[in-house]
């Protein structure tokens, strides 16, 4: 047996707090993930949130897709040389890694630059668009 016990009160009782906005955006994103499953489920949670989204498996096939069209893209997503070379045709375009791994491995090994943002697997569908979201409404970095 257990009892819960809730304190008195007189006040009216107010409907909760409405949840968080969703964010969204209509900015085309290019993902770069290897594993399928994920590939699928990332486009998806994208395009549901009105994003449009180039999907591709590996870094050939995106660049390939950014090369054919790279003022069509407002962010690319995986890879440090695959960034590098996007810079190459689009200098500043914005990147976000995402990794199993912890950022303390990333930067041990190399793969990532500090001033690149990163998000740790795993994460929520929200985190996920948050990230990018912030990503997208930051104002570009002068050098």
């Amino acid at each position: 047996t257990f009892r819960i016990y809730f304190p008195r009160t007189e006040a009216a009782l107010s409907a909760p707090s409405t949840a968080p906005t969703r964010k969204e955006g209509s900015e085309r994103l290019l993902l770069v993930e290897d594993d399928r499953a994920v590939r699928e489920l990332v486009g998806r949670i994208f395009r549901d949130r009105g994003y449009q989204v180039t999907v591709t498996a590996d870094a050939g096939e995106a660049l390939r897709a950014f090369a054919a069209a790279p003022d069509e893209i407002d962010m690319g997503m995986n890879g440090r040389e695959l960034v590098q070379a996007l810079h190459q045709i689009r200098p500043g375009v914005k990147a976000l890694f995402i990794s199993g791994y912890t950022e303390d491995e990333i930067v041990r090994r190399g793969l990532h630059d500090a001033g690149i943002a990163f998000l740790h697997k795993p994460f929520t569908a929200d985190v996920l668009v948050d990230n990018v979201r912030s990503l997208l409404d930051a104002k570009p970095v002068t050098a």
